[in-house]
Parts: structure tokens; sequence; C-alpha cells
């Protein structure tokens, strides 16, 4: 958890060559974008939420190395991460709700976890996937809590990466 002041003074003093080089490779030209590309989320962050904690994390794609879906090679495939991500600035709410930003979508997701009942207007959408994780984490003994999300998306849509 980073408080948004330290954050902010770790990118302008860029002192987190050490982070993103384990996430994205130590080349100059790709940690300098790891860079740029926090410090505009963070931006973007701030503009719909203003909280005073963050927390960063970033979900790499992935390329098939060997094997493709696991129904087709007896559950077995292996998988490498790549260096393009899905990173996400998140900060937790007190009103049992989660609300979810994407970089170039203009409407937010949002559901109230109060109520984790299947929603069939929900099928095939964003919402329904955080519904049912977060009844999946109910039933198996979690607590769970709101929060708020900024993502922004490296990974080609429709690519194979994710």
């Amino acid at each position: 958890m980073y408080k948004i002041s330290e954050l902010k003074e770790l990118l302008t003093n860029k002192k987190l060559d050490d982070k993103f080089d384990k996430i994205y490779g130590g080349d100059k030209n790709s940690i300098e974008e790891a860079y740029l590309r926090l410090s505009s989320v963070l931006e973007s962050f701030q503009k719909i939420e203003k909280s005073d904690n963050v927390q960063i994390f970033s979900a790499s794609g992935r390329t098939e190395l060997s094997g493709n879906h696991t129904d087709h090679n007896n559950g077995n495939v292996l998988t490498a991460s790549i260096n393009l991500d899905k990173l996400a600035l998140i900060s937790k709410r007190e009103d049992n709700k989660i609300i979810v930003y994407t970089d170039g979508i203009d409407n937010p997701d949002s559901i109230d976890i109060n109520n984790l009942e299947i929603d069939k207007k929900e099928y095939g959408k964003s919402t329904a996937l955080i519904r049912g994780v977060c009844a999946g984490l109910i039933n198996s003994g979690y607590k769970i809590g709101g929060f708020t999300a900024f993502l922004n998306n490296k990974v080609l849509m429709g690519s194979g990466l994710s």
C-alpha cells in the first residue's frame, strides 16, 4: 500500500526502477515507459477517487509455448508471461461497492457486494464475473470488501495473450 504523496515522490524521483525491472525487464525504454504509464494512471485515478492510499497490481499477459486449451491436451499446457500487462490502482471503499473504471471506457462497472445473487441481465459482462468471484470467496470462507479500481490494459484485445 502506498500513500498517494509517497507514490508521487517515488515517481518524480525515479525510485521504482527495481520494481519495474522485475515486471517489464531492465531496458531503459521499458522502465521509462513504466514511469510515464503509472504517472498517467495515477493522474486518472485521482480524478475519480479521493483516497489517500492506493495499491498497485500488475497482471501480465501470457503466451502458450506448448499446448493450447487444456481440454485438447489432457489438461496440460505450458505458458510464459509476457511484458504486456493490465495495471490496476485500487483503493478500499467502506460502502461495500466495487467500482471498476477502465482507461478509455466512459462507464465504470459497479456492483453492490451486499447482493451476490446471480443476475441474468449481467451474463457476459464484467459485473457478472466480479459478482461471481465475490460469491466464490464468501462461499470459501473469506471476507470481502468494496474498492475502487482504475485499470490500464497493454495486453492486446483478441490477441490470445490474456
